[in-house]
């Protein structure tokens, strides 16, 4: 019996999860490290997380690689855009997913267990030898592991270590551009801010209902500030996206 080739997934984030799903589907021994815990042991059902908005396309994916159950997901057929003192009220063809990241990744995590990857968390990528395919990680307390791989796929983030790794092996001629991202975000969970947010919606736009899983956005083009207002069980996920800074003091 021919043994199967063996993937080595870097990273347990959702890009991680479903390569290391997709990569099982397809045949391959898969073997996942994460470096952080397993989200199930980290996140508290009070804990937030950025919010991901799927569109039908990638509700599609996830539903061609089997990831069907989508922990906590919310969908979202309207959208109520709020300029300056108007509303406008969106109703999409197909729902949105409106889902906390932490909890989509824990959805496809449960799936790629199920397709029989193999999960090590708390394991960090320590150095990676390009030449012979073996990748070694460090656990806490334990001794370091070198592990063969046929394929390796590097989903361990914007700081990425394979990446890094690549950069400083001499062989392997790469360039590496760096674009610094000058946004950042805050998320806040408001009990009350839904039912506030429908009664200004239907005094502007004089309309009979609003929906509950309407998501409402707010936009300043001259201050490039963004919020946006997702369902979060009977409470409402605020999302705030602005240059550095203009947060501190909030």
């Amino acid at each position: 019996m021919t043994a199967k080739p063996v993937a080595v997934v870097v990273g347990g984030g959702i890009s991680g999860a479903l390569s290391a799903k997709a990569l099982a589907d397809r045949g391959f021994h898969v073997r996942l490290f994460e470096k952080y815990p397993h989200p199930s042991t980290v996140f508290s059902p009070t804990d937030i997380s950025y919010n991901i908005s799927l569109g039908p396309r990638g509700q599609d994916a996830l539903r061609k690689l089997g990831v069907s159950k989508i922990k906590k997901g919310v969908f979202t057929k309207y959208i109520a855009r709020h300029v300056k003192q108007s509303v406008k009220v969106l109703q999409r063809a197909r729902p949105d997913l409106s889902v906390a990241s932490h909890n989509l990744a824990f959805s496809i995590l449960r799936n790629a267990e199920d397709a029989g990857v193999e999960m090590n968390f708390e394991h960090t990528l320590k150095d990676v030898d390009f030449d012979n395919k073996v990748a070694e990680f460090s656990k806490i307390y334990n001794e370091s592991m070198k592990v063969k791989y046929d394929l390796l796929v590097a989903a361990d983030g914007s700081k990425s270590t394979v990446r890094q790794k690549l950069v400083e092996d001499s062989s392997i001629e790469l360039k590496v551009h760096v674009v610094e991202d000058a946004m950042e975000y805050q998320c806040v969970i408001l009990p009350h801010w839904r039912d506030i947010i429908c009664h200004q919606v239907l005094y502007t736009t004089k309309l009979k209902s609003v929906p509950p899983e309407t998501v409402h956005t707010w936009a300043d083009k001259a201050s490039n500030f963004l919020c946006l207002s997702s369902p979060f069980g009977d409470k409402t996920l605020m999302t705030m996206i602005c240059p550095v800074g203009t947060l501190d003091g909030l």
